[in-house]
């Protein structure tokens, strides 16, 4: 017993170890999308920028679009949110900015083809929590372009929500997730920079138009020539910037799938050796039962042998000779 002791210890610490640095995840629970808001939002705007907005497919640059969050209730057992459909997320979220816009009173249009103004946006985090409440989150990369497709505004915004209710409530999960993207469409339609980028033009104010003063034609052209190369420079900033933040946007995934591989490798390592530990533990019982098997088997033996040798101290005594019995004889003498 004293032996089986610290093997059993061994295996213990050994499993703890790594139940607690990579937790074990059960069922998977499939939820559906549905916004369902418990209030209107909160954001008045008294003039609607008066244009037509069409809204663009959006995307999501999540590493794994199908997962929208995670139950933590029990440590030792972890439950993963899925949608049905790995683009649920940006369809929903792009519906629901579509509807609360128009209820907004902006004008919304179901095709490129004569809207003044374009909005394309893509999911950056869609995630809610669990544990003894319900935490979402979700974040925004939104831009507004114009009918040429040119960018005029990119900012990242965010929401949060939160709820509280039975453990694996779809309802709740639904309440939760509204929440956070009501919070969301209030940070948009509360920004000045964004309804600017939105209005057909900002106002002007009027100034005493300054006297034309005589120009050369080759102070003209140089002029021209000035402003060009001014535009130009405008134009690739516009562009350095723009690929900057895609390079940002890929960096991020990049960095999330460095990190699941590296979380599974460390799992499958801990696995492997989690197995060797149980093989070694195996062989050393083995070995305990031979041993304990081996001194009985000696004992016999040396008894068998001691049967068959005769000892050297003291000779054996020869059995006595069997004397055949007398016959009876019969005289026939004289008496």
């Amino acid at each position: 017993m004293k032996r089986r002791l610290p093997l059993k210890r061994l295996l213990l610490i050994v499993g703890c170890l790594f139940f607690l640095s990579h937790p074990v995840y059960g069922k998977d629970e499939v939820i559906k999308l549905l916004y369902k808001p418990k209030s209107e939002l909160a954001v008045r705007l008294k003039s609607p920028p008066p244009v037509t907005i069409y809204f663009e497919d959006f995307k999501d640059g999540r590493f794994t679009p199908l997962i929208i969050g995670e139950n933590q209730e029990n440590r030792k057992n972890f439950i993963r949110i899925l949608t049905e459909d790995e683009k649920d997320v940006r369809r929903f979220v792009q519906e629901v900015m579509r509807e609360e816009f128009r209820l907004k009173g902006l004008r919304i249009v179901s095709s490129p083809q004569g809207a003044e103004k374009r909005i394309g946006a893509t999911v950056l985090k869609f995630w809610t929590l669990e544990t003894r409440t319900y935490e979402s989150e979700t974040e925004l990369f939104l831009e507004v372009k114009d009918a040429q497709g040119e960018t005029l505004f990119q900012k990242k915004y965010a929401g949060s929500g939160t709820n509280r209710g039975r453990s694996l409530s779809q309802v709740n999960y639904q309440e939760s997730i509204s929440e956070s993207l009501n919070r969301l469409m209030e940070s948009i339609l509360a920004d000045p920079a964004f309804l600017a980028a939105l209005a057909e033009s900002l106002p002007e104010v009027k100034k005493e138009p300054p006297p034309t003063p005589r120009v050369l034609p080759a102070e003209k052209e140089e002029k021209e020539k000035e402003q060009a190369e001014a535009e130009k420079r405008r134009k690739m900033k516009e562009a350095e910037e723009k690929l900057l933040e895609e390079k940002r946007l890929q960096e991020i995934r990049e960095a999330e799938r460095r990190l699941e591989e590296k979380r599974l490798e460390e799992q499958r390592a801990a696995e492997k050796r989690l197995e060797e530990l149980r093989e070694e533990i195996r062989r050393l019982e083995e070995k305990r039962a031979q041993e304990k098997v081996a001194p009985t088997a000696a004992v016999e033996t040396s008894a068998v042998q001691e049967e068959k040798t005769p000892s050297k101290g003291k000779p054996k005594k020869p059995s006595p000779a069997k004397t055949p019995p007398k016959s009876k004889e019969t005289y026939f003498g004289p008496k």
